[in-house]
Parts: structure tokens; sequence; C-alpha cells
């Protein structure tokens, strides 16, 4: 009973990606989460903080402006104090210039009492940064951008204060 309501939970933050609502989703997050995406690239590196997760999915949506995210296959396996999951999802999104983006993502998460503490995404690494590039050169110029960390954040934060 337990794993079949983790599942609609995940199938529902998809859903909630697709619209573009990464609100919904930061809701899910432990204030010291550990969320990775694989890669050395605008979207890759980890993030220790809410603040630096928020500014990332901020940047997704930038970049790719809608995508959107189908899972094809989850595996759960755990207790409500430690779950653990692999999702593995298709990625599609039309390009600025109309050529269709489509990847494969494969992620792992960790959630304590439905809380996620720790995710890794992993994507075509090598298909991300050069679709990357391609928007950075359509002038979108976070796809070019370092990766954000909670060190780059919070440097970025020191000097621009709101």
């Amino acid at each position: 009973m337990y794993h079949r309501i983790v599942k609609r939970v995940v199938q529902r933050t998809f859903v909630n990606l697709n619209h573009a609502d990464y609100q919904a989703v930061m809701a899910s997050y432990v204030p010291d989460v550990q969320h990775t995406m694989a890669g050395e690239h605008a979207l890759g590196g980890t993030r220790h903080t809410l603040e630096a997760v928020e500014q990332w999915y901020k940047r997704l949506f930038a970049v790719f402006g809608a995508i959107r995210f189908t899972v094809r296959n989850m595996l759960i396996q755990g207790m409500p104090w430690d779950t653990k999951i692999a999702v593995k999802v298709e990625i599609a999104a039309t390009l600025r210039d109309g050529r269709p983006y489509s990847n494969q993502l494969a992620m792992f998460v960790d959630l304590k009492w439905g809380r996620i503490t720790r995710i890794d995404m992993h994507e075509d690494t090598q298909k991300l940064a050069a679709t990357l590039q391609e928007i950075a050169r359509m002038g979108v110029a976070e796809a070019a951008a370092a990766p954000i960390t909670s060190q780059v954040y919070a440097m970025e934060t020191a000097r621009c204060p709101n």
C-alpha cells in the first residue's frame, strides 16, 4: 500500500513539473537536501540548500521553457523512514528554433517520511550539454552559465542583495 502511495506522489510530481509548477515540488524537499545533476553544464552540479534548488528549477524552465516529463518505469523500495526510488523518465521539449529535444533521465531519490533528502539525476550529459550550447547560441545566456551549486548561489546573493 505504501509503495502505491509513493508511486502516485512521484507521478503527481512530474505532472506538476509538466505545468512548470516547481513550487509544489519544492515543498517535498528537506531543508538540507542533496540535489545533484550529473555533468559539467548549466544544469549540472550539486545543491544543498532549498534556495539553490529553487534557482536550479528556475533555470531549467528559463532554458527549456515548456518541458514534458513522462515516467516510463519506477522502482520503490523501503519503508517510510528510508525509501529508495529509481525512476526512468523521457524528456521532451521544443527548442526556440522549433527543433525537438528529447532525452532520457534516470533519477535516484531518497525519501524520509515523505520528504526528499537526496536526488541524483543522470541524463545523457553529452546530448544535454550540446543542446545547452545551442540554446545559448539562440540567446539564452543561462544555458551557458556556471552550474548552480549552494556555494555559487550564496556568493551571487552576497554580491547582489535585494
